[in-house]
């Protein structure tokens, strides 16, 4: 009661103080930000927004960075991360965070976060459009409708391919690749998928996905959808004897 009381006669000049924000300098390797939500954020901190460059040296504000949001476009390696002497957390503006030297920032006590369920699904719609765009000639058809040319053999001329009852072939079932086989299973196609480790009999059952080998996948899939991360073990993943020894549809 004697708390409340006495918050009554606080001058208040003094209860409208705005928090002071926290100590440390948020440093963004790039505006990637949407405008008012960048603004929002840097009323909240200490921030300085770069041009998609690092700098080569250390300089006056280096020493004041206390958090690194960086981008796939930007590598964040061993002389990066020296730069910023009192570096306490890296976060990727993303899923995939194999452009940052992880282990060297583990050795420096530097937390490093991403954000790994948020461009799923929408990376998901993406590969569901170019699978039907290819399956549908939709871009093909559209292109020949805004150049006004004349359709000779009428509708015959885009026969197209329908993706129902097809086998589509996933590589990599993470996260964005559990979000394709959900939305593939929805056109009545079947799912098959490889994977380093094989899912759960529950996550195979809700897809409708089985799991094969990766010869096999090649050899009876309709379509094929990678969904694997860019790092040396999948460089070249799909090669000139991988091609090889896909189906061909007619």
């Amino acid at each position: 009661f004697f708390f409340f009381f006495f918050c009554l006669f606080i001058p208040t000049q003094l209860r409208s103080v705005e928090p002071m924000k926290p100590q440390g300098l948020v440093y963004f390797s790039r505006p990637f930000l949407h405008t008012p939500k960048r603004h929002a954020f840097m009323e909240k901190f200490n921030t300085k927004v770069g041009d998609g460059v690092y700098p080569t040296k250390k300089e006056e504000w280096t020493d004041d960075v206390v958090a690194l949001i960086s981008k796939g476009h930007n590598t964040v390696n061993k002389e990066v991360i020296d730069l910023f002497p009192n570096l306490k957390v890296i976060a990727n503006f993303g899923a995939g965070y194999n452009h940052i030297d992880f282990n060297y920032a583990i050795s420096k006590n530097i937390w490093v976060s991403n954000a790994p369920n948020v461009v799923g699904p929408a990376t998901a719609d993406v590969a569901m459009y170019h699978l039907l765009n290819i399956t549908r000639r939709a871009s093909e058809s559209e292109r020949y409708v805004r150049a006004q040319k004349t359709c000779e053999n009428g509708w015959m001329k885009f026969m197209a391919h329908s993706p129902e009852g097809k086998k589509l072939g996933i590589f990599g079932l993470g996260s964005i690749g559990k979000q394709v086989a959900k939305r593939a299973k929805a056109f009545d196609m079947h799912i098959c998928y490889h994977n380093r480790n094989r899912a759960s009999e529950e996550v195979e059952k809700q897809l409708g996905a089985t799991y094969v080998t990766k010869e096999e996948l090649l050899r009876t899939s309709d379509y094929i959808v990678l969904s694997l991360p860019s790092v040396k073990e999948t460089y070249r993943f799909i090669d000139n004897k991988e091609f090889e020894i896909m189906k061909v549809i007619q």
